[in-house]
Formats: C-alpha cells, sequence, structure tokens
C-alpha cells in the first residue's frame, strides 16, 4: 500500500505466459514466483481498493530479482454503453487512458463491453482517466471521467456512441 503496509491477498499475474499466471501474496505482501526463464516478464499487482501497478523484470540466468510494489488507493469503474436511441452496445472497445495522455502514454487497460453493452474495471487509480470508446459505425467517444469515489468504490459512468454519419462513395 502507499503507506508502506503489507497487502495480503493481492494477486501477482505474469501476463503472456503458458505457465500458471496468478500468484496471491502471503500474510508479509509476499511471494516467490519459482521456476522463470532468462528473458523479460511482465507482472502485474492487483489489489482490491487500490490501483494495478505494472512492472517488467529482465531476468538474465539464475538469479532472483527483488521488485517492490506500492499500490496507490483505486477504485472501479463499471457502465453501459449505448447509441443514442438508448439501445444497448455490445462488443464496443474500452480503453482507459492516464488524463491528457499523448505520445507514448501507456495504455491502462483496455476491454470489450458484454452482450449487454456493460464494462467493468476493478483496479483504477482515483483521479482523473480518459475514457475512448470505439464501435464500428459509430464515432469514437473520448470522454474525461473523474473518479471521485472512496477507495474500493465502484463508480458508475454510462456511456453514449454517436453513429457514424453516412457519407459520399468512392469509385
Amino acid at each position: 500500500a502507499k503507506n508502506g503496509h503489507a497487502i495480503p491477498g493481492a494477486r501477482v499475474r505474469l501476463t503472456w505466459t503458458d505457465i500458471e499466471r496468478d500468484f496471491p501474496t502471503d500474510a508479509k505482501g509476499e511471494v516467490t514466483i519459482h521456476g522463470l526463464t532468462p528473458e523479460a516478464w511482465t507482472i502485474e499487482v492487483q489489489a482490491k481498493g487500490y490501483a494495478e501497478q505494472i512492472h517488467t523484470v529482465n531476468l538474465t540466468g539464475s538469479e532472483t530479482a527483488e521488485v517492490t510494489a506500492t499500490l496507490a488507493p483505486g477504485a472501479e469503474l463499471s457502465g453501459v454503453v449505448r447509441n443514442e436511441a438508448g439501445e444497448i452496445l455490445p462488443d464496443a472497445g474500452v480503453s482507459v487512458f492516464p488524463y491528457r495522455f499523448g505520445g507514448g502514454m501507456e495504455q491502462i487497460e483496455y476491454m470489450v463491453t458484454n452482450d449487454q453493452g456493460e464494462y467493468h474495471f476493478e483496479f483504477l487509480p482515483i483521479n482523473s482517466i480518459q475514457l475512448l470508446v470505439s464501435k464500428d459505425d459509430y464515432q469514437q467517444l473520448q470522454q474525461e471521467v473523474v473518479i471521485s469515489v472512496a477507495r474500493g468504490e465502484n463508480q458508475k459512468q454510462d456511456l453514449t456512441l454517436v453513429r457514424r454519419p453516412d457519407g459520399g462513395s468512392i469509385q
């Protein structure tokens, strides 16, 4: 945690792996992952009520690398994506970026809405973020969202996409 306290039960996840990928921290907030090959490993550290943190660890041999993750307070964001007629939009892409993202800023999270047009992000920072929502035949939506709920709470944010106007033709 940001205050230096251990977070038991946090999830340490190896991304892009064909071995076991999720490892919970113990009562001291620690975990050891054995049997990793010498290469670059990306790990995500997640815990309820905290913002996710991502680290890259470069293993070159049989050494043990130590990673310390200090998680900032976080919250959840969920909602429904609809069109201007109020109809739900399944399969809309929802990206989360830091507010005022620009060249070089990494995406925080991405997901596709489910059959009910719903999205749900669990480990976002309590801060201003930028949502980018896209779907075929609709104009892309870029919207600032200020996450203002208490740590671990869920903020609702429904989104509306506008159908792309019909244009000319190419022959």
